[in-house]
């Protein structure tokens, strides 16, 4: 271990070596993620080297004391304790009917159990002990009362003789208590009469990270992030949280998501480090509970608020900080994966290597000759003269040829057009620009190239980028143009195809009514989203009706109660009302319906339906209707 907690090292080897009882414990206090577990883990290796027994309890979750005496005797007699032998409860609890005698097998002696042995606070055995040091770990994890856990290890202290090391943060012990300041006082008494020494664990993030990097399994990765030693800890003292077990978690993600790059990714120094970089800034600040998984994106946007120089909210400056202190560790903009891949990453651990092959094809680092040529375009701030004479012809002959298959290097090509423009690199007018783009996407669009979801609306980061880089000039009224054009084409796309789309959702009602629910309701379905999409309004009634009449009553009262549920959104139920003709047909023929198959069963079941689901869906879509909304119905 290095100085930085020596002086804990020092005091603790001379009070384990104490010859005689100290009659006091150790308490080494800290916040969380300071490394006590680890020092502690780490001393007992010490212990263990001089040939002094410890026994390491963690107090998390444990719920009373028995569960404790099963813990040292698991420790102190691994064999007699092993589930197979299931002896450990028996022991403890004197259920035993005779007395056992049974070979460690670790030094060559024996141990005998007595069947008698009564259910005591104090094990017997632990009085055959002598000179094993007790650590009780994650104080401020016990459920248990406290002041009774300092009582019962003061027993062992004070009556039986042991040393005992206790660790917790007590920043945490009664933070959530109403009647906090009483218990803090309780506490400090029963403390006084316990500890004898108090120590604050510093988190020793270099003999850590040599620990942790050592701990990696993968050769080259390891060696990446020994060699890379400083760049880690200016990340990790940037932070500001001194979290170890942060670290070792965002080490232990660098290394999975270093296993599935190919060779030309490992061997790009530069690259690893900025995704190292990214990666740990992410993590550092997500599980330190800084900012939330679902708000990464809003780091881009807010850094571009910041030089648009208008005030920011709350949730803004917050963001706007974490860019801040981080200074040129961490650059919002040039993420390399976007920031839906590092949410997966950092939030469920999905590691996709096609996903992340691609997007690092994109980046600066891979910009060589077989790079695609508007890609190498993007990153003209790294060519020089000679190389950007040469690409521009290019990728304005592809431009001119519509050659692109997507819209997304339709609008990069346009913003870095626009701006090559603005500053008279290049002769081309911006009107000439705009003309050109409009006639690649409206290409697009006539082919059936322009969709690429079946999403009607665009999120923030659609607007912002694509293929994980983002557009130029985005803020330009002429790239803002382009970029109406282009969703006015998806929206007209959208409804050419609603049609099809509407003939699918019929034939889900028969085929698969949970289909037919997630379609129409507001679900995470990953083929269709309709849940702000008046498609009823392509179906027929009486298509409608002569299919629900076919299926089995526990689909029917699916698709109904999915009807139902699809009005009950009060933002998305106005871009429904065009669906109110259609349902009050439904209702209609429906009804009709129930009174001609009366009193049959089937027409029991009509009457449930529509008096528990398709009345209400008719009466709130009634209501939403007229509340149109000033400006008329869109």
């Amino acid at each position: 271990m290095t100085e930085l907690n020596q002086h804990i090292v020092r005091f603790l080897d001379y009070y384990c070596g104490l010859a005689h009882s100290p009659e006091y414990a150790v308490l080494l206090k800290g916040p969380w993620g300071s490394g006590k577990s680890w020092f502690i883990n780490k001393f007992q290796e010490r212990l263990q080297k001089k040939g002094i027994k410890s026994i390491y309890v963690s107090l998390y979750g444990v719920t009373s004391f028995s569960e404790i005496e099963s813990i040292f005797f698991q420790q102190l007699h691994p064999v007699l304790s092993h589930k197979g032998m299931a002896l450990a409860g028996k022991v403890l609890k004197g259920a035993l009917k005779a007395t056992l005698k049974v070979d460690l097998d670790v030094d060559g002696d024996s141990v005998s159990i007595n069947s008698q042995i009564p259910d005591i606070k104090i094990p017997d055995y632990l009085k055959n002990t002598e000179g094993c040091v007790l650590i009780f770990d994650d104080l401020e994890r016990c459920p248990m009362d406290v002041h009774n856990v300092l009582g019962y290890i003061n027993h062992f202290v004070e009556h039986q003789g042991f040393k005992s090391v206790i660790i917790a943060n007590e920043e945490e012990l009664f933070r959530h208590d109403q009647n906090r300041e009483n218990l803090q006082a309780k506490y400090a008494d029963v403390k006084e009469k316990l500890i004898g020494k108090t120590f604050q664990v510093e988190p020793d993030i270099d003999t850590a990270l040599e620990d942790f990097c050592g701990k990696v399994s993968d050769e080259e990765a390891r060696l990446f992030l020994v060699r890379n030693r400083k760049l880690i800890k200016d990340i990790h003292n940037a932070s500001g949280y001194k979290n170890l077990r942060h670290l070792k978690q965002a080490l232990w993600d660098f290394e999975r998501l270093f296993s599935v790059l190919d060779l030309s990714a490992q061997s790009k120094e530069a690259m690893l480090q900025h995704l190292l970089r990214v990666l740990f800034v992410l993590s550092f600040e997500i599980k330190s509970n800084a900012i939330k998984i679902n708000e990464i994106p809003g780091l881009k946007s807010v850094a571009m608020t910041n030089l648009l120089h208008r005030e920011l909210t709350e949730t803004e400056t917050k963001l706007s900080n974490i860019v801040k202190k981080y200074n040129v560790l961490f650059d919002p903009y040039n993420t390399l994966l976007d920031y839906n891949t590092w949410k997966s990453i950092i939030d469920t651990g999905k590691i996709e290597k096609d996903i992340i092959s691609d997007l690092l094809a994109k980046s600066m680092y891979f910009n060589d000759e077989n790079q695609k040529s508007w890609i190498r375009l993007w990153h003209f701030v790294d060519l020089t003269d000679d190389e950007f004479d040469s690409l521009l012809p290019l990728v304005q002959a592809e431009f001119g040829r519509m050659e692109y298959d997507s819209a997304g290097i339709v609008l990069h090509v346009t913003g870095i057009l626009i701006y090559l423009s603005r500053r008279g690199i290049i002769n081309t007018t911006h009107d000439e620009i705009k003309e050109l783009a409009e006639k690649h996407i409206l290409h697009l669009k006539t082919t059936g190239r322009l969709e690429q979801k079946q999403k009607r609306y665009l999120g923030f980061l659609d607007r912002e980028q694509w293929g994980g880089l983002s557009f130029a000039e985005k803020d330009s009224d002429e790239f803002k143009q382009v970029f109406k054009f282009y969703t006015d084409m998806l929206e007209k796309s959208h409804l050419e195809k609603l049609p099809l789309i509407a003939t699918a959702l019929m034939d889900k009602l028969i085929q698969d009514e949970n289909k037919f629910y997630s379609m129409v309701t507001l679900s995470n379905d990953e083929d269709y989203d309709l849940s702000e999409v008046p498609i009823f309004s392509y179906i027929s009634p009486a298509d409608f009706v002569e299919r629900f009449i076919k299926i089995p009553p526990p689909k029917k009262f699916t698709v109904a109660y999915a009807i139902c549920r699809r009005y009950e959104i009060p933002h998305t139920i106005h871009q429904l009302v065009d669906e109110l003709p259609v349902l009050r047909e439904i209702v209609s023929l429906l009804n009709a319906k129930q009174q001609e198959l009366s009193p049959k069963l089937s027409s029991d079941t009509l009457r449930r339906i529509l008096d528990g689901h398709l009345y209400k869906a008719l009466e709130a879509l009634t209501e939403a209707y007229n509340r149109e909304p000033p400006g008329g119905r869109r």
